[in-house]
């Protein structure tokens, strides 16, 4: 009985020394988790033979639901939750398990995949009757693609796509008839978004007329246009063909907008081609004038100072009126001393031998209701003043100055006394004293040389012009040996060489 029992107790002491000597581990038998958007439950194994324990998780979509304590020792099944996503981004976590046999925490990864969808800020469109293009933006974290009803063979899509975004492109065929509509599908493995397509009906045009009329007369170029009016009012194809039946008076634009070149009558059409109607307006257009001028052959304005002409001289006044387009056929001319200057149609003749004196010419223009006049001083002689010789070195700029003094009338005579050049402030610059021809109805005279070099002048350049036109020549003269000296004075022509 002795022996029995020392053999037992031997056999005791044995394993507890055995258990204490046995070394301490703890594995799982998976270390990640893949869940799938709805989320559930997985279970792992811990295998150990020691204590365990779960630490807080920070995750609040992760929850371990066995055991609920969250602690063990030994071998054992754990379970872990994961919530559905809501999100269309795939996330991830873990949770840790530490135990006395390890020194690190044994993590096990979790993830679980996006929410499927599919994402189309606008989910209906609306096309006008002529169709066109459209691009929709839209995002998707799953494979797409377009599915277009047969019967909706009207409209064409496509897509493009970086990453989670893409772009839809909608082209949508001209509409000639009513009213239509349609949905596609944006379709992916397992969601489907609808799309809805309306395209505006096409309305026809019944007619087209002008809002200001058929008959239409414009006597001043402001806002000139036409306006078109269209039944029914809401008819789809508005464009219009503009045309003048003559460009030459009237010009008109593609807007309707016109043009007035001269004073006349044109015809303007606006024409519909889809619905083959037409719009027509007959437009007279007589401009009147807002101001008037007169310049004589020169380019001198008449009526801004008396005008110089010689018996028997006539010319022709140049006429401008603003705007230039304006209406002139009316235009008369008139004198107040018809035997001194007489009109005989456009042209002024200063037609009386013998007789000097100064009238007024008056342009009028009836319709417009304006007129403009000068005043003509009839003289018995013209004097003429401009360039000489130039010699140009390195040392002198060397000018004269030359001119003439004549008649229309053979039998006149003119005896020159002297000539003076001077500068705008009346000092002398040169004189003349020989004179061709003279006593004479056409005497013709040259200056003395100056050196321009002593006026700041060394080439011909603007200054040379500026400056010598402001100059004078002062002819003092007999009249048909008259025993009365005439002086008269006239500007240097820098243009003419005599």
């Amino acid at each position: 009985m002795k022996k029995v029992l020392l053999t037992f107790i031997c056999v005791v002491i044995f394993a507890a020394c055995s258990s204490e000597d046995e070394e301490k581990y703890t594995t799982i038998d998976e270390n990640s988790l893949e869940f799938d958007s709805n989320g559930g439950s997985q279970t792992i194994s811990i295998l150990s033979n020691t204590n365990w324990y779960i630490d807080d998780n920070p995750f609040e979509w992760i929850t371990v639901s066995s055991p609920k304590n969250k602690e063990g020792s030994g071998n054992a099944q754990v379970t872990i939750s994961v919530t559905t996503n809501p999100d269309y981004d795939k996330r991830t976590g873990f949770i840790l398990i530490t135990s006395d046999a390890v020194l690190e925490p044994i993590q096990i990864n979790i993830s679980q995949s996006q929410k499927d969808a599919i994402l189309v800020p606008e989910q209906n469109s609306t096309f006008g009757w002529e169709g066109g293009s459209k691009e929709f933006t839209y995002k998707s974290n799953v494979d797409m693609e377009i599915v277009i009803p047969e019967t909706m063979n009207w409209v064409h899509a496509t897509k493009t796509r970086a990453l989670s975004n893409g772009k839809i492109t909608i082209t949508v065929d001209e509409n000639s008839s009513s009213q239509r509509q349609g949905t596609i599908t944006l379709k992916g493995d397992n969601i489907s978004k609808d799309f809805t397509i309306t395209q505006e009906g096409f309305i026809p045009v019944q007619s087209v007329s002008f809002q200001e009329g058929t008959n239409l007369f414009f006597d001043r170029n402001a806002n000139l246009a036409l306006h078109p009016v269209f039944v029914p009012a809401n008819c789809s194809d508005q464009t219009l063909e503009w045309t003048s039946s003559d460009s030459d008076i009237i010009e008109v634009d593609q807007n309707g907008v016109l043009n007035i070149k001269t004073n006349g009558t044109s015809m303007i059409s606006a024409y519909n081609n889809r619905a083959d109607k037409i719009a027509i307006a007959y437009i007279t257009a007589k401009i009147k004038a807002e101001s008037i001028q007169l310049y004589n052959v020169w380019g001198g304005n008449l009526s801004a100072s008396c005008f110089e002409g010689n018996w028997g001289y006539s010319f022709i006044p140049q006429i401008v009126v603003e705007p230039a387009n304006a209406y002139i056929e009316d235009l008369m001319l008139t004198s107040e001393n018809e035997k001194l200057v007489s009109i005989a149609g456009s042209a002024v003749i200063c037609n009386r031998q013998g007789w000097t004196g100064q009238t007024r010419i008056t342009a009028n223009l009836p319709y417009s209701g304006i007129s403009s006049s000068f005043d003509i001083n009839v003289q018995c002689c013209y004097l003429k003043a401009g360039l000489g010789t130039i010699v140009q070195n390195e040392n002198e700029f060397l000018i004269n100055f030359a001119g003439q003094i004549y008649s229309n009338n053979s039998n006149d005579k003119f005896k020159i006394e002297g000539i003076s050049i001077t500068d705008e402030n009346n000092r002398l610059i040169a004189t003349a004293n020989s004179f061709d021809s003279n006593n004479t109805d056409r005497v013709r005279w040259r200056s003395n040389q100056i050196n321009l070099r002593d006026y700041g002048i060394y080439v011909i350049d603007n200054t040379f012009y500026e400056t010598l036109s402001k100059w004078n020549a002062i002819v003092t003269y007999r009249y048909n040996d008259s025993e009365n000296i005439i002086s008269e004075s006239v500007k240097i022509d820098t243009t003419t060489n005599y």
